[in-house]
């Protein structure tokens, strides 16, 4: 009774011992599900916590504090020889590096003065206004020259904003 108590033990430890040093194939699958989907959580958190995330811009850097901002934000850059404009919703707007014609510039108005609307309609729902909701945060490649954002500024100022300033880079 007890070598038949023993033997089950050990063909017992063997199937053990079988399993335990299987060729791994199938642990490298349970590694890499588990990673992907992590990953892809990761991606997606961050795109949808940060609206800036694919600005065109690449603006300069500067030591300075962090302001709280909450109007609006366009980012201007360069892209296969246009100029590009990106807003906070994720709308793009371009044209030639040469400049924009009437055409090429009205959407940007007119998203422009959807935007000075909403400004005021939430500032009417708060009950207040404060001065940062007014001023619009244009985060312009170090590379452009003036003479390439001042379409923009000129849309800025159809729309109704007046307020307006370069956003940088914070070196911490």
């Amino acid at each position: 009774m007890r070598t038949h108590k023993l033997g089950k033990a050990i063909s017992a430890f063997l199937r053990q011992k079988e399993r335990l040093f299987d060729d791994g194939s199938f642990k490298i699958y349970t590694l890499i599900i588990p990673f992907m989907a992590v990953t892809v959580l990761t991606i997606y958190t961050n795109l949808e916590l940060s609206t800036r995330l694919f600005g065109v811009a690449s603006p300069l850097e500067h030591q300075t504090d962090i302001s709280n901002h909450s109007g609006v934000w366009l980012s201007i850059g360069t892209k296969k020889e246009q100029i590009v404009v990106r807003t906070t919703n994720g709308l793009t707007f371009s044209w030639s590096l040469s400049g924009p014609s009437q055409d090429q510039l009205r959407p940007l108005r007119d998203y422009l003065t959807l935007a000075a609307r909403d400004v005021v309609e939430k500032s009417i729902l708060k009950g207040q206004i404060t001065k940062n909701d007014t001023i619009v945060a244009l985060s312009v490649d170090q590379h452009l020259n003036f003479h390439h954002i001042r379409p923009v500024i000129y849309a800025l100022a159809e729309a109704g904003f007046t307020k307006y300033g370069f956003e940088t880079r914070i070196l911490r």
